[in-house]
């Protein structure tokens, strides 16, 4: 039997009570949550420590937000898997993350069920170093 290790994911959020519904999301999909952090500048940090195999970032945060986290992210490792989260049903949002090299979107607002199946999606798509 192959012994394939958890996808290793941090959680970026401002809000903790995301984080904590995120994180039981995470662990029920086989990932194991290394990290959380409540501002970009903390992520940006935990990211470096922690070099993940995805980041659940939220787009609106104070100090520093999702866009800025992320190209700081993508300076420090071009090859970074960065999944934005956000509450907003924005386009424009949408695009300026694909634009800004994120690797996917999240409606932090979805059914329960269906944030699930978005986030093993996201987790599907690690590639194994």
């Amino acid at each position: 039997m192959l012994n394939v290790p958890q996808p290793r994911v941090i959680i970026i959020d401002d809000d903790v009570a995301v984080r904590n519904l995120i994180s039981v999301l995470l662990v029920s999909c086989n990932c194991e949550v290394v990290g959380e952090a409540g501002t970009g500048t903390l992520g940006v940090e935990l990211y470096k420590k922690q070099h993940p195999d995805l980041v659940l970032l939220d787009v609106q945060m104070p100090e520093m937000d999702g866009l800025q986290a992320l190209k700081k992210i993508l300076k420090f490792n071009d090859a970074a898997m960065v999944v934005l989260l956000t509450g907003l049903d924005n386009t424009l949002i949408a695009e300026n993350a694909h634009l800004s090299g994120a690797h996917g979107y999240i409606r932090k607002d979805l059914e329960l069920a269906e944030l699930r199946d978005r986030i093993l999606e996201e987790v599907g798509k690690i590639k194994p170093h």
